[in-house]
């Protein structure tokens, strides 16, 4: 997708929407009643590594962390 790169580091909200209902239409994807959450709809969760879902891409919710943020419990 454009705008990331492999290797980027982003945090990512886990609530993925239809994208076609009344609710992701308006952009309130956590009211849709046909996605749901990465770990539960969509592989993933507590890996160190995943793919992120092309709909949650779309839909925003992987948002790339600044380099000056520390990942804390990752050592760099």
């Amino acid at each position: 997708m454009q705008g990331y790169a492999v290797g980027d580091r982003v945090t990512l909200d886990t609530e993925v929407g239809c994208s076609h209902c009344d609710w992701c239409t308006r952009d309130l994807y956590k009211f849709c009643e046909d996605g749901g959450p990465i770990g539960w709809l969509y592989p993933g969760g507590f890996a160190e590594y995943m793919v992120i879902p092309g709909p949650a891409i779309r839909q925003g919710n992987a948002v790339l962390m600044p380099t000056h943020i520390p990942l804390g419990f990752i050592k760099e």
